[in-house]
């Protein structure tokens, strides 16, 4: 079917090869093309003074959380459903290497360098928050009934 093609071309290479994985090692061109990419967006009463701008990285992992939401939510209600089951486990994943490269991009900052705050602080509440579900989903993987 057409439409498997399609996902699976714009899945694997253009969200995951272009805008995922080139961006981690340095090229930002196809970033370019990508109008919220370098946004700020402007969130209260329209734009008076009491309107306050929210960084793109904000709003990106705001929808991001909603994505992975949208997949466990959906795992939940389908249990059975072998392939939401994988998704939601993948998404798990995902926001753990979040987690752990958001927190090693802090490491340098002064105060864990200093010692006064360690590097598991920036990473155990996320990471076990993540992994402990996924461990679980793993011992209780959906089994096809032949």
């Amino acid at each position: 079917m057409w439409v498997t093609k399609f996902l699976i071309f714009q899945g694997g290479v253009l969200d995951l090869l272009l805008l995922t994985a080139l961006p981690l090692m340095g090229v930002s061109t196809f970033l370019d093309a990508i109008p919220y990419a370098n946004a700020t967006v402007v969130v209260g009463s329209g734009r008076s003074a009491e309107a306050f701008t929210v960084p793109k990285a904000t709003i990106e992992g705001m929808y991001l959380q909603t994505i992975f939401g949208v997949v466990r939510l959906l795992a939940g209600l389908r249990p059975k459903d072998e392939s939401i089951w994988l998704a939601a486990m993948a998404s798990m994943l995902i926001e753990f290497a979040v987690t752990v490269h958001c927190a090693l991009a802090l490491s340098p900052s002064a105060a864990i360098m200093a010692g006064d705050k360690p590097l598991m602080d920036e990473l155990m509440p996320g990471s076990f928050m993540v992994l402990m579900p996924f461990v679980w989903m793993l011992a209780t993987y959906p089994q096809k009934k032949d």
